[in-house]
């Protein structure tokens, strides 16, 4: 380093000697200053590296110890339910006859790693243990490894050619003292990384210091590390005394002093941050233990579903739905009566006969000789005809071939269906609430303005120039699943290539026929009608397989089923989660008649499963909302309500007697008690989450958000719908696994394993949300990321607050495996 006892003052010192200036025992003690300095400053250097290795290592392993310990705190009702279960299995075991030995043993070596995991979780002592013991080695093994690293192209350890000369000019006597010599280098070698890694693993083990605070905690680890640099890893001095010590600080004081100085300052910040961290979170625990957390009281209120309330509960329209009419003449008269009621009721959640036929199964209105009459006319006579594929509300598609014999599909707008007739039934929604008795003009204005949202989406729909440019832009942000190619549109008649496949929707009562027929096979046998029900099944099987080609060989199992799954969460999150900080383009009518499942990937595992078409309505984000949606990221994350109230409040119309101050301390105090208290029931939030959250919030006050989000979240409720559906088809499959466990052993496992898996899949789900909003903070500049982490507003992550905030996210409440 040049600083401390130099080579230059060394030279300078032996050159006096020579010279008879001063003696050769000062000289020599200079000498032995300086090599003891070079030893320090490589000491220093290992010393550095180590700290900082075995530190992190013990800070991360004791945060997670802290965590998982706070998480069986909080979740004592399903520790209670597992460890009934393990209980029966314990019982089980004894008392079943049928169980085989692999299986026996297998089950005890599940029980032994869940109660290992459980007993080394619920003790402090043990975390400490096993986080000091890492640190130790951590520490050890990165300072052997430094300072072996750091001796390249040094001749510490090898043999000196002025004494022996060089390897291939040495004489046998040369020789055999070169061998004696590397033998004794090799040894001394070996002991002093075996003391570098002595010394490491020591600073490792002096880390649970640091729990004592910054201001306690890091000067007497530093002292330890020290006098452990000195007595243990030093070996200039043979006789090692405090006196050496002393004198070893004072010839390096400057090196030493700014290097000590270096660590500190991240050890102390470090040990405050832990210490604060271990206090409060046991306080979060304590707090959140027992606590019987409620949901919202303005939970599902969205402004959406206060819009499909209003519109189906109308008297015309309720009047339709409940007529016992067949469902072609239902979806007719309300198609006449108001577009918005059908378009409401299709992404309905109710599963009823109506809701399922109007997502692709409308009745249509033209026979195929009219729609080729209508094609020729308005699109050329380079067209055939071959069938109707679809109606859905909106358009019907029709099975064609082109001048060269290849299958495309083509899509006209149903008859009667025009910009003309949205725009009268939106103004008929419009009367409709405006004529509402029982609400405010605040809430009018908020509804009112939602309409002209959602009607934007339904007139996208109807432009299919509008659908043929969106499908190009989606393909572009699209990754997880492929979009239906555009051919062409001309006089508004969309020509397009054939998606792969069949519909979700198809695809999915294929699937639940196959588990209606399974469940009768596990236990209807005995029931008096039983081949008269499984020759019913087996019917419609066989009339929705002739729809389905290339479908009708599969046979539907969980595994299918899981992968299906995963794939359609893949396009979801990739849809409503990623952030693209240049822009991108979102489908907003994602349900099962608009995706298409490829029948060669679901066998072959290789290639995108699903299709995307129906691009109608889409939904742009430029470049400014996306980056305003990467700081909500943030906000998010770290729990800070001030921010998250400051920009759902942006541009925000307010009522009449509300200031912008009152609205945002409205906002924050609702958000607070969401948050941070011990009586309100959190989810694991995100973007969306909280979005709806607030959007509630904001309507229980009347405020109406600047830039309406109605039709975003009509699509994500959509395609949460589709979600649902195959979550509750594997859940199906699960209860079946447990019907057909012959042992009551069996029933037990299953039965927990079905629990375990649900419950596994919806935490699978949070975790891939979770990663894929990470990414997107990865878009932010090293300034922007250093602005969010010194955001004054965001509560300290060692805070009761934010902890309390996090584990209130990671309570699963009373979960049961019945």
């Amino acid at each position: 380093t040049g600083i401390g006892v130099g080579s230059k003052k060394v030279k300078a010192v032996i050159q006096k000697a020579n010279r008879g200036e001063i003696s050769s025992k000062t000289a020599l003690d200079t000498v032995h200053d300086y090599n003891a300095s070079q030893e320090n400053s490589a000491q220093l250097l290992g010393d550095t590296i180590s700290v900082g290795a075995g530190g992190l290592t013990f800070f991360t392993v004791n945060k997670f110890f802290k965590k998982g310990k706070a998480l069986m705190g909080v979740n004592k009702p399903l520790i209670n339910s597992v460890d009934k279960l393990v209980e029966e299995a314990k019982k089980a075991m004894v008392e079943d006859t049928k169980m085989s030995a692999k299986n026996k043993k297998n089950t005890q070596t599940a029980i032994k790693i869940y109660e290992n995991i459980k007993n080394t979780f619920g003790s402090n002592k043990k975390g400490l243990l096993l986080a000091t013991g890492m640190a130790a080695f951590a520490a050890g093994i990165t300072k052997y490894w430094a300072l072996k690293f750091n001796r390249i192209g040094s001749d510490e350890f090898k043999v000196d050619e002025k004494l022996y000369g060089k390897k291939k000019m040495r004489n046998a006597y040369q020789k055999q003292m070169a061998k004696s010599s590397k033998k004794q280098l090799k040894s001394e070698r070996r002991k002093t990384n075996f003391k570098n890694f002595v010394s490491g693993a020591i600073n490792g083990l002096m880390s649970p210091l640091m729990l004592l605070g910054g201001v306690v905690g890091a000067p007497i680890y530093l002292v330890g590390n020290s006098l452990n640099r000195y007595f243990v890893a030093n070996k200039t001095d043979k006789n090692k005394s405090l006196d050496g010590y002393v004198n070893n600080l004072g010839n390096d004081i400057i090196t030493t002093g700014l290097v000590t100085a270096g660590i500190a300052i991240p050890l102390v910040k470090k040990s405050n941050f832990t210490k604060s961290f271990n206090q409060n979170i046991e306080k979060a625990v304590k707090k959140l233990a027992d606590a019987k957390l409620k949901s919202p009281d303005f939970k599902n209120n969205s402004a959406y579903k206060k819009l499909e309330e209003t519109m189906l509960n109308d008297s015309s329209i309720k009047s339709i739905i409940e007529s016992g009419e067949k469902v072609e003449e239902q979806i007719k008269k309300l198609t006449n009566e108001n577009i918005f009621a059908v378009k409401f009721k299709q992404i309905s959640a109710d599963q009823s006969t109506l809701t399922k036929a109007l997502r692709e199964k409308c009745p249509p209105t033209r026979t195929l000789e009219n729609a080729q009459s209508f094609v020729d006319k308005n699109l050329g006579n380079g067209y055939k005809l071959q069938k109707l594929l679809g109606v859905g509300t909106i358009a019907e598609t029709y099975l064609a071939k082109d001048k060269s014999g290849k299958d495309i599909c083509i899509k006209v707008l149903k008859e009667g269906i025009s910009k003309d007739k949205i725009l009268n039934d939106k103004q008929k929604f419009v009367d409709m609430i405006k004529n509402m008795s029982n609400k405010t003009q605040d809430e009018k204005d908020y509804l009112l303005r939602n309409i002209d949202d959602l009607a934007d989406g339904i007139l996208k729909e109807a432009d299919l120039k509008n659908e043929m440019d969106a499908a190009l832009k989606l393909a572009k942000n699209t990754h997880a699943a492929n979009v239906v190619k555009p051919i062409e549109v001309k006089n508004n008649i969309y020509v397009m290539e054939k998606a792969n496949g069949v519909s979700l929707s198809s695809f999915m009562d294929l699937n639940k026929l196959y588990i209606e027929k399974e469940a009768l096979q596990k236990v209807g046998k005995d029931m008096p009608n039983y081949n008269q029900r499984l020759k019913e099944i087996e019917d419609r099987i066989k009339e929705v397989t002739s729809r389905m080609p290339n479908f009708d060989n599969i046979k539907f199992d969980k595994k299918d089923a899981n992968y299906i799954l995963g794939e359609y969460q893949k396009v979801f999150v990739e849809q409503f989660h990623k952030i693209d900080k240049n822009g991108k383009v979102i489908h907003a009518d994602i349900h099962p008649g608009n995706i298409f499942i490829d029948p060669n990937v679901l066998k072959t595992r290789r290639g995108k499963l699903f299709t995307l078409i129906d691009t109608g309505n889409t939904i742009e984000m430029g470049v400014e909302q996306s980056m305003h949606a990467l700081n909500l990221t943030n906000y998010v994350k770290q729990g800070n309500i001030q921010d998250i109230a400051e920009y759902v409040l942006n541009g925000a119309k307010l009522p009449s007697n509300m200031t912008k101050e009152n609205a945002l301390e409205k906002i924050k105090s609702e958000l607070q008690k969401c948050f941070f208290d011990n009586e309100t029931k959190l989810e694991q939030l995100n973007d969306e989450r909280v979005l709806t959250l607030t959007d509630n919030i904001m309507q229980k006050y009347n405020i109406i958000p600047g830039s309406s989000q109605l039709n975003l979240n009509k699509s994500r409720q959509s395609a949460k719908n589709s979600l649902s559906e195959l979550e509750n088809a594997l859940n199906e499959l699960e209860i079946i696994g447990v019907m057909g466990q012959k042992s009551k052993t069996g029933q037990i496992l299953q039965g927990g394993k079905a629990g375990l898996n649900t419950l596994a899949r919806n935490k699978a789900y949070d975790a891939m949300v979770a990663k894929q909003e990470k990414n997107n903070l990865k878009q932010l500049s090293p300034a922007q990321i250093l602005k969010h982490k010194n955001n004054k507003n965001a509560p300290s992550q060692s805070s009761e607050e934010y902890l309390t905030y996090w584990l209130k996210q990671k309570m699963l409440g009373d979960v049961k495996f019945d």
